[in-house]
């Protein structure tokens, strides 16, 4: 385009950027570590090029100022780093040390073609596969003659400090800190399909585009993913306050384009302008904070037309064991405000907002109750202490990113489902279903 239309225009490309704020590649990699699965994979180096964030900016700035149009310029570290190096680095700034499996070029080959295979049968997408294989196996080596005689850019942080800071860093955002291993079981899968095809159905009911979630954190679930169906939709997502170490899942099923978020933001007072968003909306968090009367006023004033609460009900037979149990164990009770997990409640807390209940209803009725076992008391001794500072977030592996990516589902979660949504308008679902939904539409005043 810059060459056939004579745009005034220069490229800049990029090796690998990594850094503070990164969750995608460097990510990917501390977590392979961590797992014990970053094998040394054949005798080649195999090269890779890397910039540091903040050098891949200072790079940018000089080519604002000094590039020449029409030019292509490369940024990266002067000389790149051996993929076994990279190893290193990452063990160094996690302060842990792994043993390094050798595996030969031809056995990782061969080990990634049997996985394509099966996982072709099974109708799954492969976690690895030979052209991943070859490509890290590759030695990467770009020019950076043009972007040093034109722009004068040189790096200025070297990879093994960048790693280890970026390592440490995730450690500060609560990634790594005291993080243990949790599977998502059936029954949350199964919520999380119900939401997609509740997302689904109110986009194209109400012709949405752009949605926020406010708050994005989860509840004894990995949050800042429920909103996925929304940008499955086509949606354009903004997440707040979300757990960032759940963001590089959004990459796993190719949607990073649509998301976006926000930190350290005030839900009831953010710097969103005035009818922002299609739609605000928020799943089961929001009864956690101190005012919702006062929240529910600004996702009223930053969405252009709809709000939508997702809560969980306690008129199902679930809930007063789960209640009990908090007693029974001592654990403090850090599921929000009681009052509004009944849906009578938060549609008052509509009508006394200014915002009109178009519709509402139960969804997540599975035909069984919700009531909490052995994982939620393993979840609040591990993860729930009342001190922030001891607090730290699962390591969570999520089964629908799976299923999301492959586009399959099992068959009884596709028929409950269709039962779920086809009746999941009013009430009578209520004594069954572990959440209700309450839509509303702000007036025009």
């Amino acid at each position: 385009m810059v060459h056939t239309d004579h745009l005034p225009a220069s490229i800049i490309r990029f090796s690998m950027v990594y850094g503070p704020g990164d969750w995608r590649d460097m990510l990917k990699l501390v977590r392979l570590y961590k797992k014990g699965l970053y094998p040394k994979v054949g005798n080649r180096p195999k090269l890779t090029p890397l910039i540091h964030v903040r050098d891949a900016v200072a790079g940018l700035i000089l080519a604002y100022e000094k590039a020449r149009i029409g030019q292509v310029y490369f940024l990266t570290n002067e000389s790149p780093e051996k993929f076994d190096d990279i190893r290193q680095y990452i063990a160094r700034g996690l302060g842990m040390k792994r043993p390094v499996l050798y595996v030969p070029e031809w056995m990782a080959l061969a080990g990634a073609s049997l996985i394509e295979t099966v996982c072709r049968f099974a109708g799954k997408v492969p976690p690895v596969t030979r052209n991943n294989i070859r490509s890290t196996l590759a030695d990467r080596v770009f020019s950076m003659e043009k972007s040093v005689s034109d722009l004068g850019f040189a790096t200025r942080i070297p990879a093994d400090q960048g790693i280890i800071d970026t390592v440490k860093w995730y450690r500060q955002q609560g990634g790594y800190r005291k993080m243990g291993k949790e599977r998502e079981v059936f029954g949350v899968t199964y919520d999380r399909y119900v939401l997609i095809q509740l997302h689904r159905e109110l986009t194209r009911q109400l012709n949405l585009s752009r949605i926020v979630e406010m708050p994005s954190h989860g509840a004894k679930a990995a949050g800042s993913l429920y909103s996925i169906g929304f940008a499955m939709a086509g949606c354009n997502v903004t997440l707040v306050n979300p757990e960032v170490t759940m963001l590089a899942k959004w990459d796993d099923i190719g949607q990073t384009d649509r998301m976006t978020y926000r930190e350290k933001i005030d839900p009831c007072r953010t710097p969103f302008e005035t009818d922002a968003f299609d739609l605000a909306w928020n799943f089961v968090t929001w009864t956690e904070l101190e005012k919702p009367d006062r929240y529910l006023q600004e996702m009223k004033r930053i969405s252009r037309k709809y709000i939508l609460l997702v809560t969980c009900n306690n008129f199902q037979p679930g809930y007063p064991w789960h209640r009990f149990l908090h007693y029974w164990y001592g654990f403090h009770w850090n599921h929000g405000q009681i009052k509004y997990n009944h849906i009578t409640t938060v549609r008052k807390l509509f009508k006394q907002s200014g915002i009109t209940v178009t519709e509402s209803g139960a969804v997540d009725t599975p035909g069984w109750p919700d009531p909490s076992g052995p994982r939620d008391v393993r979840l609040h001794r591990r993860y729930g202490s009342r001190d922030p500072r001891l607090r730290s977030i699962p390591d969570w592996e999520v089964p629908i990113i799976e299923y999301v990516k492959s586009n399959t589902y099992p068959g009884w979660m596709k028929k409950l489902g269709k039962w779920d949504m086809l009746f999941r308008k009013g009430v009578f679902k209520l004594p069954l279903s572990h959440l209700f939904y309450v839509l509303g539409e702000k007036s025009d005043d």
